[in-house]
């Protein structure tokens, strides 16, 4: 029903991508380049505060925090931008009978193609630093979608909460703060000993992938 909806509906869609891109990086010297930059310069200063806390005896220590600021990022972007798909578009909906959730999910279409430019900088990343890919990698795709969809289910709750709550973006804002701090992002799982209480890091959508991280060519 609703990839019927997407086909029906495919131009405008379409054009909901590209004036969401046009939208963000308006007025802009570097344009799409931010795509890129911005997680990068986050890396840098992730990198410089917390290397000598809890990257001293962990190899490939930035490569580890590209890892989780890469998906993170991504997870923050996508939810937060979905949030406001209703209200910052009512202009259109309101005039023309259209899918609202057109609107949502042209959001997550654009952060995921930021998320895909930030992969390809990732993986030059890893062979930079003396890291290779092995066929497990091909077990990404599963964490991948399951962030998708639920980066769209999160935003779906939002976006509604947001129409009739706009403390809604506030609450959201400190919360993805505090989840960047409780997940592992900078810090491992393996620092702490394995009891019921550390159990509490896997459930999070963006701990997923680190386990997954290549190995060391030697």
């Amino acid at each position: 029903m609703i990839v019927k909806k997407i086909k029906q509906y495919k131009f405008l869609f379409e054009e909901l991508v590209k004036r969401d891109f046009k939208k963000k990086y308006k007025r802009t010297v570097l344009g799409m380049a931010w795509s890129v930059l911005s997680p990068l310069m986050s890396l840098l200063v992730m990198r410089l505060v917390f290397t000598q806390f809890f990257g001293r005896n962990m190899e490939h220590y930035t490569t580890y925090l590209f890892c989780g600021n890469l998906i993170f990022s991504y997870f923050s972007e996508s939810t937060s931008q979905g949030m406001q798909s209703l209200v910052g578009n009512a202009s259109i909906f309101s005039k023309v009978n259209v899918p609202k959730y057109l609107f949502l999910f042209s959001k997550n279409v654009q952060t995921l193609i930021n998320f895909g430019l930030t992969m390809v900088v990732f993986v030059l990343f890893c062979f930079l630093d003396g890291i290779t890919f092995t066929w497990k990698v091909i077990f990404l795709v599963f964490p991948v979608v399951c962030l998708v969809l639920f980066n769209i289910g999160v935003g779906l709750i939002l976006s509604a909460l947001f129409v009739f709550f706009r403390d809604v973006q506030y609450l959201w804002s400190v919360f993805t703060q505090l989840l960047m701090y409780m997940s592992a992002i900078f810090y491992t799982i393996d620092s702490y000993p394995q009891t019921d209480d550390t159990k509490s890091f896997s459930p999070q959508p963006n701990v997923s992938v680190h386990p997954l991280l290549p190995k060391d060519r030697h």
